[in-house]
């Protein structure tokens, strides 16, 4: 048990549970799941995982789900064996930017598609889609540009990034 655990203070993974899950939304398991993989070297089971935070194979299989789908972990083959399991993305922020970029590509397009039904042709209407249009043209903008910055980072740190997120992306479900 190291200091900070010792003194009642939590450590990386709770900590990581509590802060990383409330500033994205997600479960506190799921924080544990990504501090946990961001610890260990290299994949981990499910069976690793679940003794290492001690809850069902239910429960981190879908954490581990959902932080694949935010692009900060990936499902691997584990050498060796017939298991697969998951592992910290190389680029996991850069995954995770990608992924808001498609969040606010798919929430664009929404805007602009609702803009131009009949309900939306009302006048206090009209102008509630046309600063939804506008706020995530400019979030999508920003968040590209952060995405090249980024990208450009990674490749002089010498860590290859994927290959950009498309203009049309759509999160997975």
């Amino acid at each position: 048990m190291d200091n900070a655990t010792a003194a009642g203070l939590p450590g990386t993974v709770e900590n990581f549970g509590i802060e990383i899950g409330n500033a994205m939304g997600w479960p506190r398991m799921a924080g544990r799941v990504l501090a946990t993989l961001m610890l260990h070297d290299g994949p981990m089971s499910m069976k690793q995982l679940r003794e290492a935070l001690g809850v069902s194979a239910g429960a981190i299989s879908e954490m581990a789900r959902l932080l694949d789908r935010n692009g900060v972990v990936t499902r691997v083959k584990i050498p060796n064996t017939r298991q697969t399991g998951y592992t910290y993305r190389h680029d996991a922020w850069l995954g995770c930017l990608q992924h808001q970029i498609a969040i606010t590509t798919q929430l664009l397009r929404l805007a602009e598609s609702s803009s131009h039904t009949p309900e939306a042709k009302a006048e206090h209407a009209r102008g509630r889609f046309a600063d939804m249009r506008a706020y995530y043209t400019l979030v999508t903008d920003k968040l590209r540009e952060a995405e090249q910055e980024f990208s450009g980072r990674l490749v002089a740190d010498g860590t290859p990034p994927p290959p950009p997120s498309p203009a049309g992306a759509v999160p997975p479900q």
